[in-house]
């Protein structure tokens, strides 16, 4: 089964430029036609075809192989489905963009053990991020207290925790 990608997007630039973009990466062609069945083939496919429906689409619509090639190459279209009901499908869905198996890459996150030295501000934050990616385990390391002013910028620190250690 392929599936076009929830990112894609297509845009008229000017009269003579069309845009295929899929988060920060944008394709520009000037060949109307070309652009025209990138259009119908991703709408084609957006709700996800067997490899033998999208070749009889293809030639009852005019398209050329080279269409559906483009569209796979740049990973418009991708050869497994996303399940946005996963906590982790906009990571799922970059790594499949970006052209590595999704599932591998976050199950090695997930088995990673990261090390973050320093609990300040940016460390707060990284740590955070990183949770939030889906590493388990990670470990924070910083000798400082903490302190009033540290709370602007730490959002895991409470009042109620003034002058303890930032990490254990």
């Amino acid at each position: 089964m392929y599936y076009t990608s929830k990112q894609i997007s297509f845009g008229i630039l000017d009269d003579k430029n069309y845009v295929i973009s899929s988060g920060s990466k944008q394709e520009l062609t000037a060949d109307i036609k070309f652009f025209d069945k990138l259009v119908d083939l991703c709408d084609f496919c957006l709700d996800g075809k067997k490899e033998i429906d999208i070749i009889n689409f293809m030639k009852a619509s005019e398209i050329d192989e080279y269409c559906l090639q483009y569209l796979l190459n740049n990973r418009y279209i991708l050869p497994k489905k996303i399940d946005f009901s996963d906590r982790y499908s906009r990571n799922h869905l970059y790594y499949e963009t970006v052209g590595y198996d999704s599932d591998l890459v976050q199950k090695a996150i997930s088995r990673s053990h990261i090390v973050c030295v320093g609990a300040g501000g940016i460390g707060n934050i990284i740590s955070y991020l990183t949770a939030s990616l889906g590493v388990q385990k990670i470990t924070l390391v910083d000798d400082d207290i903490i302190e009033k002013t540290n709370l602007n910028r730490q959002f895991f620190l409470e009042n109620t925790i003034l002058v303890a250690k930032k990490s254990i």
